[in-house]
């Protein structure tokens, strides 16, 4: 079994994808790529909030598995979840090895069977990720 990485996204400068668009959060949403490379959202009680296009409407997300086609709504925003991996590929490319990372970027941690319900707890000074 391999490893969940972990990227928040958002306004914020210090957010590992930093997307600026005003009805984006500072915090808006995180995004766990699992082990296997499939895409976990779970909006972080953004005030725009976080949808997903399914059968031509939109779906209001507070968790949710995505396919890389997926049309994703982050406030008023519009964008493909491929578009977002792209994004975590650049950010990936551009900060190196995760030594050298800021804590908490692209944090990781063993894959389990199931993601944490909510947003992942994660120490402020090393960035690892906290058990319940």
């Amino acid at each position: 079994m391999g490893k969940h990485t972990l990227y928040v996204v958002g306004r914020n400068k210090d957010c590992e994808i930093v997307l600026e668009d005003q009805t984006v959060s500072r915090q808006h949403l995180e995004v766990v790529v699992t082990a296997d490379g499939r895409y976990y959202l779970t909006d972080m009680n953004s005030s725009g909030g976080t949808a997903v296009l399914r059968n031509n409407e939109w779906i209001a997300v507070r968790q949710a598995y995505v396919e890389k086609t997926d049309q994703i709504r982050l406030g008023e925003l519009l964008m493909t979840v491929q578009e977002l991996a792209i994004q975590i590929n650049n950010y990936n490319s551009s900060s190196g090895s995760a030594a050298g990372k800021k804590p908490g970027s692209g944090a990781e941690w063993n894959a389990k069977d199931e993601l944490p319900e909510g947003p992942v707890k994660r120490d402020r000074i090393t960035g690892e990720i906290i058990g319940d």
